[in-house]
């Protein structure tokens, strides 16, 4: 009975492989028109205040701002599980305010590590609450769509533990809208911590190509597989019915 599902098995195998490597072939093609957008927007100069504002919902990806603002103290995001030398941390946003307006972003100020002592003992993190202008890159997050929430815990002043940058859950508690980007900052400015690669890098396009390659070779090897093993199953049938 077993012998007999085998090629059911490599035609499920085959469509899963093929299934993967059209999936890292779009993400390629998304990846290198991205890297296209990055620099033809290079070139232009920041967005300020009024322009940005004017439409905190454009088309800003990969656009440089510099936003006249201060930080939120009541609240600190530690964005879990990321990764900087092989070791697992947190990348720490704070929410950038401006006088008069009724409206938040995420400043990314860099990745801290974990506390060896697990994940209940956050690190400090200092708030300078001064107006200032933060210039940096604004991104728009990938959201974990099998997430219920983005937050660890109830929303409380202080440290925060999040896991992706999902704002609706953080809204409620804040009471101010969030704008659905991350200011990348600058190396330089005031209270930062390491800097991390912006995510259209940490992963190039050449990668999901060769991973798009993997796939397609894996589902040949499904397709030859399961025809030997087709033609196997039916050699031995064959031979069962006729001993009958």
């Amino acid at each position: 009975m077993l012998n007999r599902l085998l090629p059911f098995f490599f035609v499920l195998a085959t469509l899963v492989c093929g299934a993967l490597a059209i999936w890292q072939l779009n993400r390629y093609h998304e990846k290198t028109t991205e890297i296209a957008r990055i620099a033809s927007v290079g070139p232009l100069p920041p967005l300020t205040n009024t322009e940005f504002l004017a439409d905190p919902t454009g088309p800003w990806a990969n656009r440089r701002l510099c936003f006249r603002g201060y930080y939120d103290p009541r609240y600190t995001f530690l964005w879990d599980n990321h990764v900087q030398h092989g070791q697992i941390g947190y990348e720490v946003l704070n929410l950038l305010n401006t006088e008069g307006v009724r409206g938040a972003l995420f400043a990314h100020r860099g990745w801290v590590p974990r506390s060896p002592n697990g994940r209940n003992e956050h690190p400090h993190i200092a708030i300078d609450d001064d107006v200032r202008t933060w210039c940096g890159t604004l991104i728009r997050p990938t959201v974990l769509p099998f997430l219920r929430n983005s937050l660890e815990y109830p929303l409380h002043e202080g440290n925060n533990v999040i896991l992706d940058t999902r704002t609706k859950p953080i809204e409620a508690g804040v009471g101010v809208p969030i704008f659905p980007w991350v200011l990348y900052l600058d190396a330089g400015q005031p209270g930062l911590f390491e800097a991390v690669t912006l995510p259209v890098d940490r992963f190039p396009p050449a990668r999901h190509l060769g991973y798009a390659l993997q796939w397609a070779l894996l589902a040949l090897v499904s397709v030859v597989m399961g025809k030997r093993t087709a033609k196997k199953v039916g050699t031995h049938i064959k031979k069962h019915s006729r001993s009958r």
